[in-house]
């Protein structure tokens, strides 16, 4: 099973509301997604938490093969992604305030507008990812 395979089981076995996951995430999301967030357009996206109030995907955090990218209403001059080591070296960092997901000095994730997904489990998935990952970040060589 390669990492897309095992990241989209994992976040599946939690059963977070508001979280859409590989064959989930509509076409048109996806599409969203890929002219809204600062990603390659050939870049897999894993996973999607959608902030945005109404219309298209802006806002939101997406999960990809090489990490996490994140887009606010409100983000100038923050970082907007993290690599899996990085999330790594953060995790004891990684807080939640009122609707705001925090990544240590890293920036953080606006989810007042979210539709289904708390912060709380944004949080606890956060911690569930980087726990998975350094069980097997040896076998996945991640930077």
């Amino acid at each position: 099973m390669n990492i897309t395979n095992r990241l989209e089981s994992l976040i599946e076995e939690q059963n977070i509301d508001g979280v859409c996951v590989g064959d989930g995430i509509r076409t048109l999301k996806l599409n969203e997604v890929k002219e809204h967030f600062p990603i390659d357009p050939d870049t897999n996206v894993i996973g999607v938490i959608n902030c945005s109030v109404w219309g298209p995907l802006k806002y939101g955090l997406i999960i990809t093969e090489d990490g996490l990218i994140w887009r606010n209403q409100s983000s100038q001059g923050l970082r907007d992604n993290l690599s899996w080591s990085e999330l790594l070296g953060i995790k004891n960092y990684i807080s939640v305030d009122n609707s705001i997901l925090n990544f240590g000095n890293y920036g953080y994730l606006d989810m007042q507008n979210s539709n289904k997904c708390t912060t709380t489990d944004a949080f606890n998935l956060m911690h569930t990812l980087s726990d998975f990952i350094t069980n097997y970040q040896k076998t996945w060589n991640i930077n």
